[in-house]
């Protein structure tokens, strides 16, 4: 007599490795070289047995041992691939998350700056305005070109800060899209 193999207990563990890994059947299926999604659902509901190229490519791609697979064996190798894989998800999310912090507060302070340069700016354009209007006069004979120079450089402060702003607007629509890439290949 050979050894017996459960095809509903074969069929649970890899239907919870895939769980684990947050997968559809599809997508293992394509992640481990199987043929269907019908073939792996039969396997998972133990109407079928996988076969030996299938536990293989299961076994490496889950960092499981066919022991475990085929038999339910404590696998150690399993229990610290998912142990390391938990704090690897972790430092990630960190980092990421740190990340974030630092866009949000470059964003704020930019904006911050902005909505002072702008006010600035309409200081001087209204002093513009009343100087040629008559209503002021300047102590300097160049204080209008003074007036005017400093316009033309705070409407250029104004139009760099913008610029900076839409990079840190892109870099964090680019962060999170990243960060939602990640999160469904590894989380």
């Amino acid at each position: 007599m050979g050894l017996e193999f459960n095809k509903k207990d074969i069929g649970n563990r890899i239907r919870k490795l895939r769980a684990d890994k947050g997968l559809t059947q599809e997508e293992f299926c394509k992640k481990n070289n199987l043929k269907t999604a019908g073939n792996l659902s039969a396997i998972e509901k133990g109407r079928a047995y996988p076969t030996i190229d299938t536990i293989l490519y299961i076994c490496k791609f889950s960092g499981v041992s066919s022991d475990f697979l085929l038999f339910g064996k404590p696998d150690e190798r399993y229990i610290e691939h998912k142990e390391k894989h938990q704090k690897a998800q972790n430092t990630l999310k960190q980092v990421l998350e740190h990340y974030r912090s630092m866009i949000q507060s470059a964003e704020f302070r930019l904006k911050a700056e902005i909505e002072s340069e702008e006010m600035e700016l309409k200081s001087l354009e209204i002093s513009w305005e009343a100087y040629k209007a008559g209503h002021f006069k300047f102590d300097q004979a160049d204080g209008p070109n003074q007036l005017h120079q400093r316009m033309k450089s705070n409407k250029f402060i104004i139009d760099t800060q913008q610029r900076e702003l839409q990079r840190i607007e892109q870099l964090s629509a680019t962060l999170d899209s990243d960060l939602k890439s990640i999160e469904e290949t590894f989380l």
